[in-house]
């Protein structure tokens, strides 16, 4: 039997660089994978590691922006009737 590592919601905090209200939230959200003892979460270390390595894996890392060509929309205002000539 192999044994895990179990993380608590700071150990995942310090981790992930955010706060452990954070990690609770993204929890109870469904993106960390974490079970519940009682009032304490506690999360296993690989599964964790998985799921960021999965969600880092849906979303395009951002690479180098491209530049988009500078389309400046012209506001184009009613002319009054009277200024008309």
């Amino acid at each position: 039997m192999s044994e895990t590592e179990l993380l608590t919601p700071d150990d995942v905090a310090h981790l992930l660089g955010c706060s452990a209200a954070t990690v609770r939230r993204r929890t109870c959200a469904g993106e960390l994978p974490g079970v519940k003892f009682g009032r304490d979460w506690r999360y296993p270390k690989q599964a964790l590691l998985d799921a960021i390595d999965a969600l880092a894996r849906k979303r395009p890392v951002a690479s180098v922006p491209q530049q988009q060509p500078n389309k400046r929309r012209l506001r184009v205002l009613p002319v009054l009737p009277e200024l008309r000539r």
